[in-house]
């Protein structure tokens, strides 16, 4: 980016959703579905990451992306982030068991909203009569997602 009052005003509101703390500096704006910081500039959304990755440090080239070696998809801090292949990416996700499809299920996986405990209570209440429906409620999540616990196909190991 360049070093204009417009890169200067970018800057601004960038720092202005950033909370810096003693180790990550954490996205407190809008984020995305799998939880990277959104920011908008220049009429389109880019991550949070990225644009503060390019401000602070320099410009990413091409078929580059930005992994975090704090492994938080909130931080924006650049001495976080590191420059690598999308099949470095990858493999650094695989390795962490963080890979969609991969070997992160249950707890370990970054978008469930169940933990074991959680999952424990819905079979015994599922056996004790409570309606799907209610138990999809009280904790959250889609009703398709109570049946799937119920029916064996998913938290399998729990």
């Amino acid at each position: 980016m360049r070093d204009d009052s417009s890169t200067r005003s970018v800057f601004s509101r960038w720092a202005a959703k950033v909370a810096i703390g003693d180790d990550c500096w954490n996205w407190q704006a809008s984020t995305t579905h799998n939880g990277y910081g959104d920011f908008h500039v220049d009429g389109a959304t880019k991550r949070a990451h990225r644009v503060g990755y390019e401000l602070l440090v320099g410009s990413i080239p091409p078929g580059m992306v930005l992994l975090h070696r704090c492994d938080n998809r909130l931080c924006v801090k650049p001495s976080h982030l590191e420059l690598g292949t999308v099949a470095e990416n990858q493999k650094d996700m695989a390795a962490k068991g963080r890979a969609p499809g991969g070997k992160a299920r249950g707890e370990r996986n970054g978008l469930a909203k169940l933990t074991a405990e959680d999952v424990c209570v819905i079979r015994a209440e599922l056996r004790g009569g409570v309606l799907q429906r209610e138990l999809a409620e009280r904790y959250g999540v889609d009703q398709t997602n109570i049946s799937a616990i119920k029916l064996g196909k998913t938290w399998t190991e729990s």
